[in-house]
């Protein structure tokens, strides 16, 4: 390399020299070509010096094209919907997730609006398979997993019997489903814990009243008993307990036993409504007061016959002494 006297510039050792019929188009190394001319290498010459081209650096050349920061957005933007383009910071689109699809949310959701916070569209559901947890009927879903646990959680509408459903999946307590039905119903796979409870009983809400018919031999017809019972649910556990079966009381007091569809194994699974037995054997306590005075009465008027039949005997005595 070599310093070429006039300009100043560095000149290769071994120069080429162009012909007037050349121009810098037909060279295949232009810097090389410029080093040769005195001028330096393109890109130094260029750099920072965009005014040296009239304040345009064609993209073609890795400039902007423009010479403004306005003009060289919508040089070098293309905006659309579309693949390959970019979205304004204007677009209303940014401003919903309609239309959105996968993708994971780092952060909580506040949903901050008087009317409904989340929706899924009649159009969204799926009809065909609504007994399929996986298929178009899911609302929400949740899970947790790593080496120990595999716990899962879906909100999704079963239109088989028309209700929604919160499905879970724990393997260290099996499959369980919790059912609300549109016609008031619930159903819960395991043991309702609450502080207190309370029924509807108010006598303007009841008509057609007829008293209860009943014996102190029905009693008999209902025995107690100890017993293992199974959930009816898939893969259920089991539990001992003292009580009645369904069938029995069915016989002395039909009003309470109604059936329930549970699930397909199960759709006429009998229940109790254990108030109404309550309200039975109040009735029945009712009976046997009943039964227990009428015994005293009868007792009290064999004790007054029993004192005059004493009376009398005495008075015989009396005679014969």
């Amino acid at each position: 390399m070599s310093t070429n006297k006039q300009s100043g510039h560095a000149v290769a050792d071994d120069p080429i020299y162009l012909q007037a019929a050349n121009n810098l188009s037909d060279l295949t190394d232009v810097n090389k070509a410029l080093i040769n001319l005195g001028l330096g290498n393109l890109n130094s010459v260029l750099a920072g010096k965009a005014d040296l081209v009239d304040g345009v650096v064609e993209i073609s050349q890795g400039g902007t094209g423009a010479s403004t920061k306005e003009d060289a957005w919508a040089a070098l933007a293309t905006y659309g919907t579309t693949e390959g383009t970019a979205a304004q910071g204007n677009d209303a689109r940014l401003d919903t997730l309609d239309g959105k699809t996968g993708g994971t949310i780092s952060t909580g959701i506040n949903v901050n609006a008087t009317g409904w916070g989340l929706l899924k569209p009649a159009s969204a559901w799926d009809m065909e398979s609504g007994s399929d947890v996986d298929g178009g009927n899911r609302i929400f879903k949740a899970y947790f997993f790593d080496d120990r646990w595999s716990v899962q959680s879906d909100f999704y509408r079963y239109s088989g019997i028309n209700s929604y459903r919160i499905y879970t999946y724990d393997p260290n307590n099996d499959t369980k489903v919790w059912e609300f039905r549109t016609d008031g119903t619930f159903l819960s796979p395991g043991t309702v814990y609450a502080d207190g409870t309370a029924l509807t009983s108010d006598k303007r809400l009841k008509s057609d009243l007829k008293p209860v018919s009943m014996s102190l031999g029905d009693i008999d017809l209902l025995p107690v008993q100890t017993y293992t019972k199974i959930s009816p649910d898939v893969g259920g556990t089991t539990v001992k307990e003292l009580g009645l079966m369904a069938q029995d009381i069915e016989k002395v007091i039909p009003e309470i036993v109604t059936e329930f569809h549970w699930n397909d194994e199960y759709p006429d699974l009998k229940m109790v409504n254990y108030s109404g037995l309550t309200a039975w054997l109040v009735g029945y306590c009712k009976l046997l007061k009943d039964e227990l005075q009428a015994q005293k009465k009868f007792i009290a008027d064999q004790n007054t016959i029993i004192v005059n039949l004493q009376a009398r005997l005495k008075a015989l005595d009396g005679l014969d002494a």
